[in-house]
C-alpha cells in the first residue's frame, strides 16, 4: 500500500474512557493507523497496542479536558511524555467526574431516570457522559421510559439529558492549560473547537494557545463540527499557522467509516515530535491532501 493511500483515525476513544469501539472493530475496519486518545487517561494505550499485530500502527495520545481564559475545551496530545504530577492531577480530575456523576444521578431521578449510585462509586475508571448514558440505559425501566421519548441509544440520551441546558447537565470545569502545559510534552492539537468555542467570538483564545502555549494543530474536519465550521477553522488555521487535522472523534464502531485522515498527517505529527523545524506553512504546502484544500500562501 502506498503512503498516500493509507488512511486512519487521529482521535479515538476506548473503554478506558467512554468509547465502545473494540480491538476487533478496528482490526476489521480496514484502517492503517489509529491514535488512542482517551479522555484524561492513557490506560487504554497498552491494551490497544495489540492492533500492531494486525498491521495497524498505534499512535499514543490523550485528550485532556482543559480550560483557558475562562472557557472549557479539549486538547489532544500525541506522543505524550508526562511528569508524575500530571497523573496526580488526572486522578483528582477523575474524582471530580465521580462527583459530577452522583449529582447527575440526583437530577435524573427527578425525571424518573434511575442510575446506580453504588456502581458510580465503585467505578475505577473514568466516568464521562458516554459512561453515564450507558449506566442509565442499563435499566430496563429507564429504556422503556426513554423509548416513549424516542431515545434509543447513548448519543441520543446525552443530547436529550446531559448536554448543556439539559435536565441532567452538571458543569465540569477543565484543568487549566497554564498548569497542564508544564506537566506534559507532546504534539498538541486543539480538538473540535466549534464544539466548545464560538466561531469568531473566541478566536482570541485559539490565537493565544497557538502563540503562547505550544498548540501546533487544530481539528478542522470532524463529526463534532456543523457544516460551516470546517471552512471557518481552515481559514483560522491558515491565519495562525496551525496544522489542520481530519478526525472523527471515534467512540463506536459506526464512527470508524468516516473522516479518515491521510497518513501524511501522521508524518507531519512525527516530524513535529522529533523537532522538525520547517515553517508550518511549508508543511501545509507539501502534503497533497492539504494542498487541495489549503492554498499555499508561501513561495
Amino acid at each position: 500500500m502506498e503512503t498516500n493511500e493509507k488512511r486512519g483515525h487521529l482521535h479515538l476513544h476506548t473503554g478506558a474512557s467512554d468509547g465502545l469501539v473494540t480491538i476487533e472493530d478496528i482490526a476489521e475496519s480496514g484502517i492503517s493507523f489509529t491514535a488512542i486518545t482517551d479522555h484524561d487517561t492513557m490506560e487504554g494505550i497498552g491494551k490497544f497496542m495489540a492492533l500492531e499485530k494486525h498491521g495497524i500502527e498505534v499512535i499514543p495520545g490523550i485528550e485532556l479536558s482543559a480550560r483557558h481564559m475562562g472557557k472549557n475545551m479539549h486538547m489532544l496530545v500525541y506522543y505524550p511524555k508526562a511528569k508524575p504530577e500530571l497523573y496526580a492531577m488526572l486522578e483528582e480530575f477523575r474524582m471530580k467526574r465521580v462527583k459530577r456523576a452522583l449529582t447527575t444521578a440526583e437530577k435524573l431521578a427527578e425525571h424518573g431516570i434511575i442510575m446506580d449510585r453504588a456502581a458510580i462509586l465503585a467505578e475505577k475508571g473514568l466516568i464521562a457522559k458516554g459512561n453515564m448514558a450507558r449506566m442509565a440505559l442499563d435499566y430496563p425501566a429507564n429504556r422503556a421510559l426513554l423509548a416513549t421519548q424516542g431515545i434509543k441509544d447513548a448519543q441520543e440520551f446525552i443530547q436529550a439529558y446531559l448536554n448543556k441546558n439539559k435536565p441532567g447537565h452538571v458543569k465540569l470545569g477543565g484543568m487549566e492549560v497554564s498548569e497542564l502545559i508544564k506537566l506534559v510534552d507532546g504534539v498538541k492539537v486543539l480538538a473540535h473547537p466549534a464544539h466548545n468555542l464560538d466561531m469568531g467570538t473566541h478566536d482570541y483564545i485559539v490565537e493565544d494557545l497557538a502563540k503562547n502555549y505550544g498548540i501546533w494543530g487544530i481539528e478542522v474536519w470532524t463529526r463534532k463540527h456543523d457544516p460551516g465550521a470546517p471552512e471557518y477553522y481552515l481559514n483560522l488555521a491558515k491565519k495562525l499557522g496551525l496544522y489542520p487535522i481530519i478526525s472523527n472523534d471515534v467512540h463506536a464502531k459506526e464512527d470508524l467509516s468516516e473522516n479518515r485522515a491521510p497518513y501524511e498527517m501522521v508524518e507531519a505529527i512525527k516530524k513535529q515530535k522529533t523537532g522538525f523545524k520547517a515553517q508550518q506553512g511549508a508543511l501545509h504546502c507539501r502534503h497533497s491532501i492539504i494542498s487541495q484544500l489549503f492554498p499555499c500562501p508561501y513561495p
